[in-house]
């Protein structure tokens, strides 16, 4: 298990880096647990188009490494940052990382053995993203049908990239993935958590990454499944933080979000639905498309308007070509 771990502490700690630096990129200061799912979204775009320059596995990771490195030096530079009154402190997020560890860390402890979940149960799909991510990593033999047909290797590209910087196997790999993505998960859940105690913001937190359906994924090695679930609660915790008009570090009611924020929030919603294609296809995104609608109605419901109609409206206006342009490429896609 231990180079299960380390795969899954290396996904994680580079989605919570590169997810912080990316926001104060975009002008938000403020500490958010929602970086790790903003980092996340970034590498399962990322990975899959680095993993095919020259070098394959072996320049994607010295690449990914001089980025986190500049990701590093960007955070520092801004300051780490104290996580406001509003947030789950660190002491909560470090309980529910290692309480939802543990927890999906079960199955292996039930089975007595570390290897792929779930064969012969539901489905043996893990074979094929098995031999499409060794193609990935070391691009011997011909391209696989469908990776060469569309296949989204999103997720496949991150576990190859953390198996080769940490000297794991793919099988590990894969399985640090599927515990990085849980932990992920419960920390989505504690940026919208603050005003809740300290030890029902970490039960909660671990009750939203493993409920029972995320729980019988995890156990058939579902990894893209699991992903999708969490970047669609990250987009519903984006939207939710952008109805209550606050900032993106903040829950607390009083840190009014600024220009700058809901443009950040603008972006880290685009990037989520971008994700979700890597992830699971044109299908994933059609979660994202249904979720706008829904969420515009039940604020209708609640007296609520977190658009001006008119401002978009005018912006369109402002922006004809543009948006004729976005349209047509919608319509096409």
């Amino acid at each position: 298990m231990i180079a299960v771990y380390a795969t899954a502490l290396l996904i994680l700690g580079a989605s919570l880096l590169l997810g912080r630096a990316l926001l104060v990129l975009l002008g938000e200061r403020r500490p958010t647990w929602l970086a790790g799912a903003v980092g996340f979204a970034t590498l399962v775009i990322a990975c899959p188009l680095l993993v095919r320059l020259p070098g394959r596995a072996t320049t994607a990771t010295i690449i990914l490494a001089v980025v986190l490195v500049a990701a590093a030096l960007i955070v520092r530079r801004s300051g780490w940052g104290r996580v406001e009154s509003g947030s789950a402190p660190v002491g909560a997020a470090l309980g529910a990382v290692l309480a939802t560890l543990a927890a999906a860390s079960l199955p292996f402890l039930l089975n007595d053995q570390v290897g792929v979940l779930g064969e012969g149960i539901y489905t043996n799909d893990h074979a094929a993203q098995l031999y499409w991510a060794d193609w990935l990593q070391e691009g011997f033999g011909p391209q696989p049908s469908a990776v060469r047909f569309g296949y989204p290797t999103g997720p496949q590209a991150v576990a190859v990239i953390a198996a080769e910087a940490t000297g794991a196997n793919l099988v590990d790999a894969f399985n640090g993935l599927l515990l990085a993505i849980p932990a992920l998960t419960a920390l989505v859940a504690l940026a919208v958590l603050g005003e809740l105690p300290p030890g029902r913001r970490t039960l909660v937190a671990c009750l939203t990454a493993l409920p029972y359906l995320a729980a019988s994924f995890l156990a058939q090695s579902a990894f893209k499944e699991t992903a999708m679930a969490m970047l669609l609660l990250a987009f519903a915790t984006s939207l939710a933080l952008l109805t209550r008009g606050v900032a993106l570090g903040a829950t607390n009611v009083a840190t009014s979000a600024t220009p700058t924020s809901r443009r950040a929030i603008a972006v880290v919603l685009a990037l989520l639905a971008a994700a979700s294609v890597f992830t699971f296809s044109l299908p994933g995104l059609a979660w994202f498309v249904i979720a706008l609608p829904v969420w515009l109605a039940l604020e209708a419901m609640a007296g609520r308007r977190p658009l001006e109609l008119g401002g978009v409206r005018d912006a369109i206006a402002r922006h004809r070509a543009i948006a004729i342009a976005g349209a047509v490429v919608l319509v096409l896609v």
